[in-house]
């Protein structure tokens, strides 16, 4: 995108924004002469979308209008921090693949100014909507580029625990359950888009360059015990171990699993739709040391009366 063609954009931005307060008849604010004059809630998120990923680009590399993407990036990121915190917790529906474009950018930044990245993500924690959006889009995005893998995998490690240290949202505040969207969110699985129609070959790629266990094993550790049960965390935690040796599958991926979803009374609440299968792959590798934590598992599938259960147990008769 032509430099010109993004200083318009920014300019529609205000231009839609002052429209709207125009329109307001009880309205007595003055019309806003820069983004940062401007609420979330009177900000264009498709047109900041469309702007930042040209702006984040042209502040990385070097030519003769670099000084200047520089000078607009900061006001610009947090004008798109504001709408998405209004648009993830507002009501408004727009789904984690149109924020992809964005996501890559921030990948792209962050391989070179890891701060660019995790100042963003620290602006979001207070919308826990808008930032399991960000997630999502930020591993569907080093998914289909393996060079940003390597990048997704020197940020996340302070995402988590940016997410894990801060204060839950009260229910009241949290009434449509973006906590426990962000909390599925914050183990970094590999993931394809919904309009992918070679999700296991993509998949396949991915996981030869994916993120290593190591610098995420106590984040992971404390994330089982807190993600919650919904059946995306599972799938979501069972796909990241996919992507890991099999060694590191078996410990500490089976007691993780055992953590996150065999509740209290022994039974799983949530098995996702890749647990079954996962452990039906890994049956014969399990080790002695891992092999409470397996039948555990096993177990909790069939006192929730799962379909697979019974067929896992006759392996082990």
């Amino acid at each position: 995108m032509a430099w010109e063609a993004v200083e318009v954009g920014l300019r529609l931005v205000v231009k839609d924004a002052n429209s709207l307060l125009a329109s307001r008849a009880e309205s007595l604010r003055p019309p806003a002469a820069a983004l940062d004059q401007l609420t979330g809630e009177e900000l264009s998120l498709p047109v900041l979308g469309t702007a930042l990923p040209a702006i984040l680009e042209a502040a990385r590399l070097q030519h003769c209008r670099t000084a200047q993407a520089r000078s607009v990036r900061a006001p610009v990121l947090d004008a798109y921090a504001r709408a998405a915190c209004v648009w993830g917790d507002g009501g408004y529906h727009r789904h984690s693949e149109e924020h992809g474009a964005v996501a890559e950018a921030l990948l792209r930044s962050g391989a070179e100014e890891p701060t660019v990245m995790t100042g963003f993500v620290d602006t979001l924690t207070v919308s826990p909507a808008a930032l399991s959006h960000l997630l999502h889009g930020l591993k569907i995005a080093a998914t289909y580029r393996p060079e940003l893998a390597k990048t997704l995998g020197v940020v996340w490690p302070h995402i988590m625990e940016s997410v894990l240290t801060r204060p839950l949202p009260t229910e009241q505040v949290d009434r449509f359950g973006h906590q426990e969207r962000l909390m599925e969110e914050l183990v970094p699985n590999p993931t394809p888009s919904g309009a992918d129609l070679h999700v296991d070959s993509t998949l396949a790629k991915a996981r030869r360059t994916w993120l290593t266990l190591d610098p995420l094993r106590d984040l992971i550790d404390s994330w089982t015990t807190s993600a919650g049960t919904e059946r995306f965390a599972i799938d979501n935690l069972v796909g990241f171990l996919k992507a890991q040796p099999i060694h590191e599958q078996i410990e500490p991926g089976m007691r993780w699993v055992r953590q996150l979803c065999v509740s209290s009374n022994g039974a799983v609440d949530s098995a996702g739709f890749l647990l079954a299968e996962w452990l039906q792959d890994l049956r014969a590798e399990v080790t002695a040391s891992a092999r409470p934590h397996y039948r555990a598992v096993v177990d909790g599938l069939a006192l929730a009366q799962h379909p697979s259960a019974p067929a896992l147990q006759r392996l082990d008769e």
